[in-house]
């Protein structure tokens, strides 16, 4: 399972973004690896509808089955919904944690 995380930066020693429009980075993450691809987040510098679209488009050619985010507008949160990419929103920290975190309870499930 791989994951998109938005992020404050490129590491995942980086807080969790508040919202995906203004989170600086968006690390592909292996959930079984843990390895992971850090790339700028392709709608921090765009406006909305075009920036749910793109934003969708680059999950779903990473082939991301998930995206964690403190926070998600509605049109982001439709748009990935609709391209089957689960959001998960309300985490904050850092990212590593939230990954570990995340990974224990889809394990578990």
């Amino acid at each position: 399972m791989k994951i998109g995380v938005m992020s404050t930066g490129p590491t995942l020693e980086h807080f969790v973004g508040a919202l995906v429009k203004f989170s600086g980075y968006l690390p592909i993450i292996d959930l079984k690896t843990l390895q992971y691809l850090a790339a700028q987040n392709p709608v921090h510098a765009l406006s909305e509808p075009a920036a749910g679209r793109l934003f969708a488009q680059v999950l779903v050619q990473s082939r991301v089955d998930a995206i964690l985010t403190g926070n998600c507008d509605r049109n982001i949160h439709q748009t990935l919904c609709k391209a089957g990419v689960q959001v998960v929103s309300g985490k904050t920290g850092i990212v590593y944690r939230i990954v570990e975190s995340f990974k224990r309870s889809y394990q578990s499930t």
